[in-house]
């Protein structure tokens, strides 16, 4: 089984709502690749820096497992990239693991048509103790 999640990052993403489910997932067996429209070091809300490995433009959900995506205000503009709402639909159209946390469900679950709440639980497994 692959053991590769997705992550996005940019400018003030929610610090915790990175880093806890990143080493989490890491001690866990899982490998997470942290993809942004370019590849350079993010300050996250509170200062922790996040480095890209990933550019948003290359990244392929066939290459993954999973979508985590933490919050903070990164979303906010990256949800306005094409590249993004793609990503997202087809990790849930291949019914793979999305996780998107705390308000971020409200706001991405109301801006982007095919995702609706009830559709994460009935078309994703229970996700790991580490990542719910």
């Amino acid at each position: 089984m692959q053991k590769t999640l997705l992550t996005f990052v940019d400018d003030i993403y929610e610090d915790l709502e990175l880093w806890y489910p990143k080493l989490r997932c890491e001690e866990a067996g899982y490998a997470m690749r942290v993809a942004a429209p370019e590849i350079k070091s993010y300050k996250g809300k509170h200062g922790y820096p996040a480095k890209s490995d990933l550019l948003l433009k290359d990244a392929n959900s066939k290459d993954f497992c999973g979508l985590l995506v933490p919050g903070g205000f990164m979303p906010d503009k990256l949800r306005r990239d094409p590249k993004v709402l793609s990503l997202t639909r087809e990790f849930f159209e291949q019914g793979k693991l999305v996780e998107r946390l705390k308000k971020e469900v409200q706001r991405q679950s109301a801006t982007m048509e095919t995702m609706e709440l009830e559709r994460i639980k009935a078309n994703n497994p229970k996700p790991p103790h580490h990542l719910g």
